[in-house]
C-alpha cells in the first residue's frame, strides 16, 4: 500500500483537480495570483501561468493587470 500512496504523492494532481482547486479557492478568496496557483496546485510558475491562461480562454476566469501584478477572479 505504501507504494501506491508514494506514486500519488510523486505524480501530483491531475489537471481537472487543479482547475477545481482553483475554482474552490476563488469562491472563498475571490482572487488568485500565479504564485498562489503554483503553491496551491504544487506546480511550477510556468505551469501555473499556462493553467490560468487556459481557464481564461475557456471563459472561467477573468485576468486583471499584467505581468507580475496580474491576478484572476471568477468570471461572472
Amino acid at each position: 500500500m505504501g507504494e501506491k500512496s508514494a506514486y500519488v504523492r510523486q505524480r501530483g494532481f491531475e489537471p481537472l483537480q487543479q482547475e477545481q482547486m482553483i475554482i474552490q479557492y476563488l469562491k472563498k478568496h475571490r482572487r488568485i495570483s500565479r504564485s498562489e496557483t503554483a503553491e496551491l496546485c504544487r506546480i511550477g510558475p510556468f505551469q501555473a501561468t499556462r493553467l490560468l491562461k487556459k481557464l481564461v480562454k475557456r471563459e472561467k476566469l477573468k485576468m486583471h493587470g499584467t505581468k507580475k501584478g496580474a491576478w484572476y477572479e471568477l468570471r461572472s
